[in-house]
């Protein structure tokens, strides 16, 4: 009778192994070989001296979440292999500290853009405490938990301190928070950490679309009226009419040196500067009617508009009580000023290319909305005349 034929045992590529540590804790890490390759991952996670039956209970509970985490690599091992380990760890990576490098990443954020990535990660960690999952990683991030993240959205309370009525986050507030976190993803799809982002496997209808607001601009005749009118801070006055000849926001206005004002071989002025916010570069020709907003130059300083009040909020306020004493009955604030260019620009005949490089904007698109603003105003203009023979 011939032997039995010999069963090959299959090695497992990945095993639990125990290291014991000078504290009396034992340390848990995965010992990982395949094709001659060793790798150790450490799994920050411990096994405590079992002196009572809680103690033996917790170690069961840590052993349990320990060869998940094995099972994890023998799977990521068979589709990946170990010379994509990196990536494979990455995965493992907790979301929290991904949304930390993504928050942190070495490009050229705009200090707002930073702030914003802080708050949307804040909003991610508060999620996260709420079902009881701070540790859930990369890897784990499913379509549900970005369906309950957008829910959860929904139902929080902002802890702004000018939310004193309607305590609920705006939908534009959602909707950026929800951009931020999809973006995050995003990025971890692209370096090949995960293969999809799950917010893409949500419908339309689960997701908080951007909310169409209202591009609040002021017309010539009114921007006159504010010429006419006092204010407490006349730099305010200077850089907001400024701003409706040139199109710069504040962040750009407070930052604009007199190296930015060049001129031209025919003696035409024009502003050149990086933006705050993009870090794009603008080139914006001088009317004769914003170089005579611009203030003197002194030898004591090289900005433009030096008297600008430093508090955002003082700046806000001077710009709303201006235009209250104004009688102007809209919601102005300095950013309208951008509006206003942009609409001057295309109402006085200025064609879309043009006016979007003025703005510095990269897309056309972007522009687009303000020439539809003003094909809105021309039907309403022309549909004064049914009013004039309206019985």
């Amino acid at each position: 009778m011939g032997r039995p034929a010999r069963i090959t045992k299959l090695k497992e590529p990945v095993h639990l192994r125990q290291r014991e540590r000078k504290d009396g804790l034992v340390s848990l890490y995965l010992d990982i070989y395949q094709n001659g390759v060793r790798k150790n991952e450490y799994l920050n996670l411990y096994l405590i001296p079992e002196r009572t039956t809680e103690d033996r209970q917790k170690n069961r509970q840590t052993l349990a979440v320990a060869e998940k985490v094995k099972a994890q690599r023998i799977i990521a091992l068979q589709d990946h292999g170990l010379d994509n380990w990196n990536t494979i760890k990455r995965a493992a990576m907790p979301l929290e500290e991904w949304l930390d490098l993504y928050d942190n990443e070495e490009i050229a954020l705009s200090k707002s853009a930073f702030t914003n990535r802080k708050k949307a990660h804040k909003w991610v960690t508060r999620y996260l405490e709420q079902i009881c999952r701070p540790n859930i990683k990369l890897e784990d991030i499913n379509k549900d938990f970005c369906r309950g993240f957008i829910n959860f959205l929904r139902s929080a309370e902002s802890d702004a301190p000018h939310k004193k009525d309607n305590k609920k986050l705006s939908q534009s507030g959602i909707h950026f928070y929800q951009s931020t976190l999809t973006a995050a993803l995003n990025k971890a799809v692209r370096e090949g950490i995960i293969s999809r982002n799950p917010f893409s496997m949500l419908e339309a209808r689960e997701k908080v679309a951007k909310k169409d607001k209202e591009r609040e601009f002021l017309t010539m005749d009114e921007i006159k009226v504010l010429m006419r009118t006092p204010i407490d801070h006349e730099s305010m006055k200077s850089a907001f009419i400024f701003a409706c000849f040139t199109g710069l926001r504040i962040s750009d206005i407070i930052k604009l040196t007199w190296d930015d004002i060049k001129m031209d071989n025919n003696g035409n002025k024009y502003v050149r500067t990086q933006m705050e916010k993009t870090k794009e570069w603008v080139t914006v020709p001088l009317s004769n009617e914003a170089k005579k907003w611009m203030p003197k130059q002194t030898e004591t300083t090289d900005l433009v508009f030096h008297d600008l009040p430093q508090s955002r909020n003082t700046r806000n306020k001077s710009i709303k009580n201006w235009v209250k004493a104004s009688g102007i009955g809209k919601d102005i604030t300095f950013h309208c000023s951008r509006h206003t260019f942009a609409t001057l620009m295309l109402s006085l005949g200025g064609d879309l290319y043009t006016t979007s490089k003025l703005l510095g904007h990269k897309n056309v698109s972007t522009t687009e909305i303000y020439a539809k603003i003003i094909d809105e105003k021309k039907v309403k203009t022309v549909s004064l005349v049914d009013q004039m023979f309206d019985n």
